[in-house]
Parts: C-alpha cells; sequence; structure tokens
C-alpha cells in the first residue's frame, strides 16, 4: 500500500476535522506537507467533495 493509499483508507466515511487530520498525519507522517495540506486548501476554497461522505 502507497502512503497516498493509506491516507485515503485512513480519511474516508465522513468529516475530517482537525483532530482527525492530526491522527492521520502521525500514522504517515512523509505525507503531512503533501496530502493534508492538500485537504485544508480544498476545504479553504469551498472544494467539498473530498470531504463528502460518499456511502449515499
Amino acid at each position: 500500500m502507497t502512503n497516498l493509499e493509506l491516507v485515503d483508507s485512513l480519511a474516508t466515511g465522513g468529516y475530517i476535522g482537525a483532530q482527525r487530520a492530526e491522527e492521520t498525519a502521525a500514522a504517515v507522517p512523509a505525507v503531512r506537507e503533501r496530502v493534508l495540506d492538500w485537504l485544508r486548501v480544498t476545504s479553504a476554497e469551498g472544494d467539498w467533495r473530498r470531504f463528502e461522505s460518499s456511502g449515499g
């Protein structure tokens, strides 16, 4: 499993708040700057697709 796949598996299933983001960063420290910062940027831009539940 790649780092990105691991982060994706940890960050699915609903809202990604500050605590959940920090827990994910702790679990996969190599991707903190790249992935978690990207999530912050997309949320700040109002791109909520990544944060919505895909469960229907």
